[in-house]
């Protein structure tokens, strides 16, 4: 008998994955079919919808027809913590393994995410990969897509990454966290992440649980939004993806040469030479991508405007942080019991 099937037949360690949905009518198929069609047998799929105003609802309920592993619950318009805690209060499973609408999981990722779980009950947390797609592998990826990827996200061969979407980890460690962390910020992955850290649970890089985010937005407008938001929440809870102080460096350095060319013209050097630095470090880390943008002029041209984009966003959303802090609306961060478990 292989390890798989051994694996397979450990009921103590049942397994449920969990999800929570808003609006994503145009993603929520691909991921329940790529969930439906996992290698390992989990117990089932609870999927928390967040107060969708249009056909996510809908299109769960017909897979619900098909398959009596898909449970829906809802949880109108909370946060996303709050939209997980909801789920995983409706799960029965001892793992819980995460997924978001704009992840397509390969179809061995819950195997290969929960199977060091299994072998040792030591192990309280799990890091599945999640890769930013650039290859077109779920759907066409557009030139912003790509520029996206490079100015923002680490490339496909980096290890020890650290996602809450592609990860597992046990529900005592939930309820010891005291659940995920109620923030009305989208930024509650990172907080959970520092405070498993910090309690120091056990926990492990799985590289070969591969999952690809598909989902960017579409438009310069759209990135401009989202970016904004991302910028306010990293300030309010000095907490970024790529480490707050190394954001707050580069978003202090493109202004710095942004500003010395109000006081002298000739310092456009100075700006120029910033954005040649900050081009190069994002090629050594991303060669693969690096060759594709230095080589196609339009998607160089897309990672120019990017560039520009991106760090005018962050002034936004800087501002914008600044503003509900002295207006004293700081964000708080809930915690609730969730009863202990050994």
């Amino acid at each position: 008998m292989n390890t798989k099937s051994l694996i397979n037949m450990d009921k103590k360690n049942k397994v449920s994955i969990i999800m929570t949905v808003r609006n994503e009518e145009k993603n929520i198929t691909n991921v329940i079919e790529a969930l439906l069609r996992q290698t390992y047998e989990y117990e089932e799929i609870v999927i928390n919808d967040n107060g969708s105003s249009d056909r996510t609802i809908e299109i769960i309920s017909e897979f619900q027809k098909y398959s009596p592993k898909i449970r829906l619950v809802k949880s109108n318009g909370k946060s996303i913590g709050e939209g997980r805690n909801t789920a995983i209060e409706h799960s029965c499973g001892d793992i819980l393994a995460v997924m978001d609408a704009g992840i397509y999981p390969g179809k061995d990722w819950l195997d290969m995410v929960v199977s060091p779980m299994i072998a040792n009950n030591e192990i309280d947390v799990s890091w599945g990969h999640v890769i930013f797609d650039t290859k077109s592998r779920i759907r066409p990826s557009s030139n912003i897509d790509l520029a996206i990827v490079f100015l923002t996200k680490y490339p496909e061969n980096k290890k020890h990454t650290k996602n809450v979407p592609s990860s597992a980890f046990r529900k005592r460690v939930w309820k010891k966290l005291g659940g995920f962390p109620e923030i009305q910020l989208p930024i509650e992955d990172l907080i959970l992440m520092e405070e498993i850290k910090n309690l120091g649970f056990k926990d492990i890089h799985v590289f070969d649980a591969k999952a690809y985010y598909f989902v960017y937005p579409n438009s310069f407008k759209d990135i401009f939004k989202k970016w904004i938001i991302s910028a306010c929440c990293s300030f309010l809870v000095k907490k970024s993806e790529l480490g707050f102080s190394r954001q707050v460096l580069i978003f202090s350095m493109f202004f710095l040469s942004l500003f010395s060319i109000l006081i002298d013209i000739k310092m456009v050097i100075l700006f120029f030479a910033y954005i040649i630095v900050f081009m190069l470090s994002k090629s050594r880390s991303n060669k693969e991508l690096a060759k594709r943008v230095f080589t196609d002029f339009k998607l160089f041209f897309t990672v120019l405007i990017l560039f520009f984009v991106l760090n005018a966003a962050r002034l936004f959303g800087v501002i914008k942080a600044i503003s509900i802090l002295a207006a004293g609306n700081a964000p708080k961060i809930v915690y609730k019991p969730r009863g202990f478990s050994s």
